[in-house]
């Protein structure tokens, strides 16, 4: 793979190893059974293996995916094999979002991708789609603004104390930032959770 100075790859790459020792992992405990005792292969063996390659093309395939609000190639995968059907009235928010949505702390979030959703319609918010959900939210508010016009406002909407905190964790999350960058953004309240329903 060539070297880059963007950020996208140095964010990549490490996901791609990691990938790929997975991969290596899982086919030497099926080949040898209770005999594997966790072997860790190096780079050189990985690449002449062609874990690597499979593993950038799943890492790859996977970001596309999550780009469009598609399940992941894992998850597809458990969703074929246990027959879970997709809820399309669904959001999907990392644990650590839904954390501070469940403490009244997120009514914002900012989503790329086509995916459009309903002003006025209930969501399930779960963090992946073999998972259940843990709440429900309605859509408040919807409007398309630059990633770079967030304001502190908002910024704290979104469950960050500042600007500065929302983009160095969009970032974390993404790879990038781009102030240019068209996002929908959605203003939305809890209207219910688990312990709520229960």
């Amino acid at each position: 793979m060539p070297r880059s100075k963007g950020k996208f790859w140095p964010y990549v790459r490490p996901l791609i190893w990691e990938k790929a020792q997975q991969l290596y992992q899982e086919e030497q405990a099926r080949t040898m059974g209770t005999d594997f005792k966790g072997i860790t292969a190096t780079k050189r063996e990985l690449r002449e293996g062609r874990y690597f390659h499979r593993a950038k093309i799943i890492v790859l395939n996977n970001l596309y995916r999550q780009k469009k609000g598609l399940p992941t190639v894992e998850e597809w995968e458990m969703m074929q094999r246990y027959g879970i059907q997709e809820d399309k009235a669904q959001m999907f928010f990392k644990k650590k979002h839904i954390k501070k949505i469940l403490k009244h702390r997120k009514t914002q979030t900012r989503r790329i991708g086509k995916r459009q959703y309903k002003i006025g319609h209930r969501y399930g918010i779960r963090s992946s789609r073999i998972e259940k959900s843990v709440a429900h939210i309605v859509i408040a508010r919807r409007f398309k603004e630059k990633l770079g016009q967030i304001s502190l406002e908002d910024a704290k909407k979104e469950g960050y104390e500042s600007v500065e905190e929302f983009c160095r964790d969009w970032e974390k999350d993404f790879g990038s930032w781009n102030p240019e960058e068209t996002v929908s953004a959605y203003e939305f309240e809890l209207v219910s959770s688990d312990s709520e329903e229960s």
